[in-house]
């Protein structure tokens, strides 16, 4: 028996003298000699601190080659530097020197990987470069390190936009919202939003299709809940969920909101032991680091179950426990997984067989995603998903 449950100025005074007039002889006093003149004291150069401080003075007059100079001596300095390379960078791009620019947002990242405002940075710079996918990539790398990055979010749905992904463009706006709800800019928005929904289920057609991937481009924009025990990544052309300490999941998310979907994709064991769950996820809610949803999972040792994630504990749904059923093949071998969610029914399919259904309200719309997770003591499991789709449904 299984069961499954997962906790988851500066002043100065000036002393008044009386100076002789030009008429004037300055007395001298007998036998002693004249004093010598006072040296002046040589000027300090900045810090470094001062001259990134003179840099931003200097760009918000919108200077920018005095800015450049300013952190061409900051680096001089400290060459080690990632805010000063982002901060020249920054600058390098207002002046129009794109090259150079690149150059500095490169090496920012170079020495720090961490620093979201970099990724952000340089995805708006390859954006105006005509670099889509490279931008895409940055984005969603600067929203994976900081998901409350609310303007990255703002210029990852315009990128979207641009490259025609209207359902991907509609769920940033949405996440903007939600972190910014007081912007002058609200009602604008939404408007924005209805409209780019209606533009998604135009391009879906008769055939319904509103999302494909087969992570044959590795800036296709999912990002993962993943930290340093777990991992979401493209690998091989697939997209891999790798999860190290028993009774936890891991989480990806492409960036695609929907309501009443199909969806589908094949998972195959790569790793860990045969006591684990994966599958597929629904009306995600939230950013995916702290997200709910519904979870339509398997084992490979056979088992199954439909589960909704509620604050720190994921439950099953309409089952007391997760029981076996022989549409699902074993151990490495690969399964064909299909979830729908439409209206209140949630049903589970495998390699094109019925496995079972139940009915939840509590979530209406959200993200689609990959789950994968361990029950077992030593974890360790990875999960290898391809060839993941989204279809409307009724």
């Amino acid at each position: 028996m299984r069961w499954l449950v997962l906790l988851l100025a500066l002043s100065m005074l000036l002393a008044a003298c009386t100076f002789p007039t030009s008429s004037q002889s300055i007395p001298q006093p007998g036998g002693l000699p004249a004093q010598p003149e006072q040296q002046a004291e040589p000027t300090l150069a900045p810090s470094f601190d001062e001259l990134l401080r003179l840099a931003q003075d200097a760009a918000n007059r919108a200077e920018w080659g005095a800015a450049i100079a300013y952190l061409d001596a900051a680096l001089a300095e400290r060459p080690d530097s990632a805010a000063a390379y982002w901060q020249r960078g920054m600058a390098q791009h207002a002046a129009g020197n794109l090259d150079a620019a690149l150059a500095d947002l490169d090496q920012a990242i170079a020495l720090d990987p961490n620093r979201a405002s970099s990724y952000q940075s340089r995805g708006l710079l390859h954006a105006q470069r005509g670099d889509g996918t490279a931008a895409l990539a940055d984005l969603t790398r600067a929203i994976e390190l900081l998901p409350t990055f609310a303007q990255a979010y703002r210029n990852r749905a315009e990128l979207q936009r641009t490259l025609g992904n209207y359902t991907a463009a509609s769920f940033d706006l949405q996440v903007y919202l939600s972190l910014v709800p007081n912007t002058p800019e609200a009602a604008a928005l939404q408007a924005e939003i209805a409209a780019l929904q209606q533009q998604a289920v135009a391009q879906a057609g008769e055939a319904g299709l509103l999302f494909v991937d087969d992570f044959s481009n590795p800036a296709s924009g999912w990002y993962s809940n993943g930290g340093p025990d777990t991992s979401g990544s493209y690998w091989e052309g697939g997209y891999l969920l790798a999860q190290s300490p028993p009774s936890q999941v891991v989480w990806a998310l492409p960036g695609r909101m929907v309501t009443d979907t199909v969806v589908q994709a094949t998972a195959t064991k790569l790793g860990g032991d045969d006591d684990n769950i994966f599958g597929l996820l629904c009306r995600v809610q939230g950013t995916g680091q702290t997200g709910d949803f519904y979870a339509f999972l398997i084992s490979s040792d056979g088992y199954f179950g439909i589960t909704k994630k509620s604050g720190d504990t994921l439950a099953l749904i309409g089952q007391e426990m997760m029981l076996r059923h022989s549409a699902i093949r074993l151990g490495g071998e690969p399964n064909v997984i299909t979830a729908v969610c439409a209206g209140n029914r949630l049903a589970l399919y495998v390699n094109g067989e019925f496995v079972v259904e139940t009915t939840d309200d509590q979530y209406a719309s959200g993200q689609v995603g990959l789950l994968a997770g361990s029950l077992a003591a030593e974890g360790g499991t990875q999960i290898l998903f391809d060839d993941f789709s989204v279809r409307a449904e009724p």
